[in-house]
């Protein structure tokens, strides 16, 4: 009995060696994939949040390039203002109203485009009135 008990427990040894062998000796190929690199395109993202309890939109535009592969996405920082349009329509889809809003280089450099502001004279922000 005390001898079976030692085939068993030798077998179950040397089964878990053979496994921890095969693990740790597992095969890995390096595989080179060509990506083939495209001209630059233009990547405009826009973040418009709805805030009723706000005076204003608060509105966000991101312009940058694409980047090949494994590299980084490029803020575009040369556009001088981006403009938009802003329609209202009713119930029957009639516009009822329409605005505009210019934006311009916000503080941070990094390709952001915020409504533009200058104190006293200047003030493309949107209120909440045209939406509601």
């Amino acid at each position: 009995m005390a001898s079976q008990q030692r085939i068993r427990n030798r077998f179950t040894f040397l089964l878990l060696a053979a496994g921890m062998l095969l693990v740790g000796s597992a095969c890995e190929d390096v595989i080179e994939v060509d990506v083939p690199e495209e001209p630059p395109r233009l990547l405009v993202e826009g973040l418009i949040r709805v805030d009723t309890t706000e005076t204003f939109l608060p509105i966000e535009i991101k312009v940058s390039e694409t980047a090949p592969f494994f590299g980084e996405v490029r803020p575009v920082t040369d556009v001088e203002e981006i403009v938009i349009i802003i329609e209202v329509f009713d119930e029957d889809g009639i516009v009822t109203g329409t605005g505009t809003s210019v934006l311009g280089p916000s503080d941070s450099g990094e390709g952001v485009y915020e409504p533009v502001v200058i104190p006293g004279d200047v003030d493309e922000r949107i209120g909440m009135g045209i939406i509601e």
